[in-house]
Protein backbone atom coordinates (compact mmCIF):
# COMPACT_ATOMS: atom_id res chain seq x y z
CA UNK A 1 0.00 0.00 0.00
CA UNK A 2 1.33 3.85 -0.78
CA UNK A 3 1.72 6.08 1.49
CA UNK A 4 1.88 9.74 1.15
CA UNK A 5 2.92 12.29 3.07
CA UNK A 6 0.49 14.40 5.48
CA UNK A 7 1.45 18.31 5.16
CA UNK A 8 0.14 20.40 8.24
CA UNK A 9 -0.21 23.45 7.36
CA UNK A 10 -0.13 26.51 10.09
CA UNK A 11 -2.13 29.35 9.91
CA UNK A 12 -2.49 32.61 11.43
CA UNK A 13 -5.61 33.02 13.98
CA UNK A 14 -7.43 35.48 12.08
CA UNK A 15 -6.54 34.47 8.36
CA UNK A 16 -8.08 31.92 6.79
CA UNK A 17 -5.55 31.46 4.28
CA UNK A 18 -1.95 31.36 4.17
CA UNK A 19 0.12 32.97 1.15
CA UNK A 20 3.06 31.97 -0.14
CA UNK A 21 5.36 33.35 -3.33
CA UNK A 22 8.28 31.03 -3.92
CA UNK A 23 10.02 28.52 -6.26
CA UNK A 24 8.76 25.45 -6.20
CA UNK A 25 11.91 22.69 -7.12
CA UNK A 26 10.40 19.44 -6.07
CA UNK A 27 7.70 18.37 -3.19
CA UNK A 28 6.98 14.57 -2.79
CA UNK A 29 3.34 13.65 -3.60
CA UNK A 30 1.45 15.00 -0.38
CA UNK A 31 -2.26 15.55 0.90
CA UNK A 32 -3.73 18.18 3.15
CA UNK A 33 -7.28 19.76 4.29
CA UNK A 34 -6.60 22.93 2.76
CA UNK A 35 -7.50 24.04 -0.44
CA UNK A 36 -4.77 25.01 -2.32
CA UNK A 37 -4.90 27.64 -5.30
CA UNK A 38 -1.61 28.29 -7.40
CA UNK A 39 -0.98 30.29 -9.87
CA UNK A 40 2.60 29.84 -12.04
CA UNK A 41 4.03 33.69 -12.19
CA UNK A 42 6.68 32.98 -13.92
CA UNK A 43 8.30 29.73 -15.42
CA UNK A 44 7.00 26.15 -15.17
CA UNK A 45 6.01 23.92 -13.03
CA UNK A 46 4.88 20.32 -13.36
CA UNK A 47 1.73 19.47 -10.97
CA UNK A 48 1.08 16.02 -10.53
CA UNK A 49 -1.76 14.13 -9.56
CA UNK A 50 -2.11 10.04 -8.96
CA UNK A 51 -2.97 9.38 -12.59
CA UNK A 52 -2.83 12.70 -14.22
CA UNK A 53 0.54 15.34 -14.81
CA UNK A 54 0.20 18.78 -15.62
CA UNK A 55 2.51 21.28 -17.05
CA UNK A 56 1.38 24.61 -15.90
CA UNK A 57 3.36 27.30 -17.57
CA UNK A 58 3.00 31.51 -16.80
CA UNK A 59 -0.07 32.71 -15.55
CA UNK A 60 -1.93 29.43 -15.35
CA UNK A 61 -3.89 28.33 -12.20
CA UNK A 62 -4.86 25.50 -10.56
CA UNK A 63 -6.68 24.57 -7.82
CA UNK A 64 -5.95 21.60 -5.68
CA UNK A 65 -8.81 20.22 -3.45
CA UNK A 66 -8.74 19.14 0.21
CA UNK A 67 -7.23 15.68 0.73
CA UNK A 68 -6.40 15.44 -2.90
CA UNK A 69 -3.10 13.65 -3.25
CA UNK A 70 -0.82 15.49 -5.46
CA UNK A 71 3.45 16.74 -5.67
CA UNK A 72 5.40 19.21 -7.65
CA UNK A 73 8.73 19.86 -9.83
CA UNK A 74 10.10 22.14 -12.02
CA UNK A 75 9.64 21.99 -15.46
CA UNK A 76 12.43 23.08 -18.13
CA UNK A 77 12.76 26.42 -16.55
CA UNK A 78 12.94 28.05 -12.90
CA UNK A 79 9.62 29.33 -11.67
CA UNK A 80 8.12 31.58 -9.33
CA UNK A 81 4.42 30.38 -7.83
CA UNK A 82 2.17 32.38 -5.78
CA UNK A 83 0.23 29.75 -3.42
CA UNK A 84 -2.82 30.63 -1.47
CA UNK A 85 -3.56 27.86 1.26
CA UNK A 86 -7.14 28.28 1.91
CA UNK A 87 -8.54 26.25 5.55
CA UNK A 88 -11.56 23.79 4.64
CA UNK A 89 -13.22 25.09 7.33
CA UNK A 90 -13.37 28.76 5.51
CA UNK A 91 -16.28 26.50 3.50
CA UNK A 92 -18.02 25.72 6.43
CA UNK A 93 -21.44 27.19 4.89
CA UNK A 94 -23.81 25.08 6.53
CA UNK A 95 -24.39 23.09 9.59
CA UNK A 96 -23.29 20.07 8.45
CA UNK A 97 -19.86 20.31 8.83
CA UNK A 98 -19.81 16.80 7.28
CA UNK A 99 -20.18 18.31 4.25
CA UNK A 100 -17.16 18.38 1.63
CA UNK A 101 -16.49 21.00 -1.47
CA UNK A 102 -14.59 19.69 -4.66
CA UNK A 103 -14.29 22.65 -6.74
CA UNK A 104 -12.60 22.15 -10.45
CA UNK A 105 -10.37 25.41 -11.91
CA UNK A 106 -7.21 24.22 -14.17
CA UNK A 107 -5.86 26.22 -17.25
CA UNK A 108 -3.64 24.02 -17.89
CA UNK A 109 -6.38 21.64 -18.29
CA UNK A 110 -8.93 22.82 -19.84
CA UNK A 111 -11.51 19.90 -19.33
CA UNK A 112 -13.89 21.98 -17.76
CA UNK A 113 -14.35 26.00 -18.66
CA UNK A 114 -14.78 28.10 -15.70
CA UNK A 115 -17.78 30.26 -15.66
CA UNK A 116 -15.74 33.53 -15.37
CA UNK A 117 -12.69 33.28 -17.77
CA UNK A 118 -9.40 32.95 -16.03
CA UNK A 119 -8.19 36.29 -16.67
CA UNK A 120 -10.86 37.27 -13.37
CA UNK A 121 -9.19 34.38 -11.36
CA UNK A 122 -5.69 35.52 -12.31
CA UNK A 123 -6.53 39.03 -11.36
CA UNK A 124 -7.92 38.07 -8.06
CA UNK A 125 -4.80 35.90 -6.89
CA UNK A 126 -2.39 38.73 -8.51
CA UNK A 127 -4.13 41.31 -5.99
CA UNK A 128 -4.09 38.49 -3.15
CA UNK A 129 -0.10 38.75 -4.17
CA UNK A 130 0.42 42.36 -4.19
CA UNK A 131 -0.83 42.57 -1.06
CA UNK A 132 0.15 40.02 0.58
CA UNK A 133 3.66 41.90 -0.31
CA UNK A 134 3.04 45.06 1.00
Amino acid sequence: MNSYIFETIEHHKENPAKIIITSIDHSDYHWHYDYELIMVIKGELILSFLAENYLLKEGDIVLVNSKEIHGYRCGNEDNICLIVQIKNEFFNLRDDKKQSYYFYLNSAGETIKPKRPYDHFRKQLAKVGIEYGS
